[in-house]
């Protein structure tokens, strides 16, 4: 919330940018961990991995890195309400 808040972005901003660095780290996994060197098999040998297992690790993988967090923020209601604890809600 605060990273948002100061940096002046927008939370669907904020959101579609980890959407483009999820879809980087999927593509950097798939050039780095072809499906050979998931099945251990060197460069010559055929991937013992169907591309659809292969899909799911690079998946599982991405996923260990971060997941989504998303909020919505009611500063500018709490901020002018008629309840004390919402007012302090927006002012902590």
């Amino acid at each position: 919330q605060l990273w948002a808040s100061f940096r002046g972005q927008l939370l669907a901003r904020t959101v579609r940018g980890m959407m483009c660095y999820e879809k980087a780290l999927r593509i950097l996994a798939r050039m780095e961990y072809p499906r050979s060197a998931v099945a251990g098999g060197g460069p010559d040998d055929a991937p013992s991995v169907t591309r659809h297992e292969h899909g799911a690790w690079v998946q599982r993988l991405v996923e260990k890195k971060f997941c989504y967090v998303v909020a919505a923020q009611v500063y500018g209601r709490n901020r002018v309400s008629q309840d004390v604890r919402q007012r302090w809600q927006a002012e902590s």
